[in-house]
Formats: C-alpha cells, structure tokens, sequence
C-alpha cells in the first residue's frame, strides 16, 4: 500500500504461535468471511520515540486489549509474501489492517506469518511501561 512505509511496526494481539492453530483459525475466517485474513495495527515509530512508546501509542490508538502482542515490520511480512488491506469497516481503529493469505491458506502460510513475529511480550498499552 503506498502509505504503508517497509519500516513502519506490525503488532498483532496475543500469543499464538503454532501453525496449526493459526492455520485453523485462518480456515475458519475464509469459512465466515470468505477471506483468508488475520488483524494486525500499524504505525510508525517517530524520530523522538523510543520503540516502546511506540509500542504504546499504536497499542492505544488502536486498542489492543490482548496482555501480550507480536511485533513485526511491513518489509518483513511483505518480503515473506503478504499483503495488507486497510480495514476501513465501521468501528475499526485507523490503524487497523488484515494481512491478506492465499486461498486456501496453507500451514506454510501460517509459519511463513508466525516467523514475520518477535515475542510475545507484555503489551505496553496495558503494562504501564516506561519510555526508557
């Protein structure tokens, strides 16, 4: 996407981290949806942050209630072969986005994804962290 940035910061909620489980839940969101996407939030880490306000801001902005979270960058999911629609359904945060997947997703789609992840850590939105 044109305003996406290679280096802007991917967060996904939560801690899953098998294939299995993610393709599972991949599979189910084609079944209802009728598309292969999981829900990230995306932001850019300005000059003066530290990474982890950054954490924060973009957890708040798009409040990411799940105790930890995944971070990754565009370039990375990109490079790995993903795509990224804008989410821009009513009630959505402005920073929320789908990685898209193919149709049917494979479990090498999902590790392909799961490997685009650091963490899981704390969510700093929810932990109080400092800007240190």
């Amino acid at each position: 996407m044109k305003y996406l940035r290679a280096d802007d910061i991917v967060i996904r909620g939560g801690v899953l981290r098998s294939p299995d489980e993610l393709l599972e839940k991949l599979m189910n969101a084609e079944e209802i949806y009728g598309l292969a996407v999981l829900s990230v939030f995306i932001g850019r880490q300005l000059t003066h942050e530290s990474l982890e306000a950054a954490l924060r801001r973009i957890c708040v902005v798009g409040n990411v209630r799940h105790g930890k979270i995944q971070i990754g960058r565009v370039e990375t999911l990109t490079g790995a072969g993903f795509t990224f629609d804008k989410d821009e359904s009513q009630g959505q945060a402005i920073n929320h986005f789908h990685v898209k997947f193919p149709s049917p997703p494979s479990k090498s789609d999902a590790s392909r994804f799961i490997l685009a992840f650091i963490g899981p850590i704390p969510n700093p939105a929810l932990s109080g962290g400092s800007d240190a």
